[in-house]
């Protein structure tokens, strides 16, 4: 069959279009898989794409995108590269995107890193909750081991027993913050 008269059969639709399609896949097909594969196309992935290619150009028949400015096979072997090019670039960025965003596997003796880490933002947190003093009382005593006395001193506390009273509230403070976010953060602070 000519393109001209091929255009006509797949134009019409129904079973003549479907003897059009037939006449496309008998004649075009080896043509273009052969082409796809000199591309780096797998066997498997260029039938793949001729078949939606095939699609394509009967669509753009039907539609009249398919104006006929060149032969049905330089327009079939046209989507069929920039079809292949597009799966090839979808591919190279999937592969981006799982590298970039890659999780790494969670193995039994990953899990108490993991959950120490977990405790430890949360903890980080909640201590951001709580007011300035108490956060400055806190970092000394824990993190600075500085005495009462102290930290009586660096807060500008009349003694120590205000300055332990004052840890005592901003540690139940923390306790009860950890208490309302469930049971299991509870036991940061034993």
């Amino acid at each position: 069959m000519t393109d001209s008269s091929l255009i006509s059969v797949l134009s019409q639709g129904g079973k003549a279009a479907e003897r059009g399609l037939a006449e496309v896949y008998q004649s075009y097909k080896s043509p273009v898989m052969k082409f796809l594969q000199n591309m780096g196309a797998e066997r498997e992935e260029s039938r793949d794409i001729f078949q939606d290619a095939v699609i394509a150009l009967y669509e753009n028949i039907l539609n009249g995108k398919f104006r006929g400015e060149s032969s049905l096979s330089s327009y079939l072997h046209g989507i069929a590269r920039f079809s292949f090019l597009n799966r090839k670039k979808r591919s190279v960025l999937d592969i981006r995107v799982k590298e970039e965003l890659e999780i790494p596997s969670i193995t039994p003796d990953h899990l108490p890193q993991m959950v120490k880490e977990e405790q430890l933002h949360l903890l980080e947190g909640l201590f951001e909750t709580l007011g300035k003093q108490c956060k400055e009382t806190l970092t000394l005593s824990i993190f600075h081991h500085y005495d009462m006395k102290e930290i009586a001193e660096r807060l500008s506390l009349s003694s120590e027993q205000i300055a332990r009273n004052k840890k005592y509230r901003c540690l139940s403070r923390l306790r009860q913050l950890l208490e309302e976010r469930g049971p299991l953060s509870t036991w940061l602070l034993k």
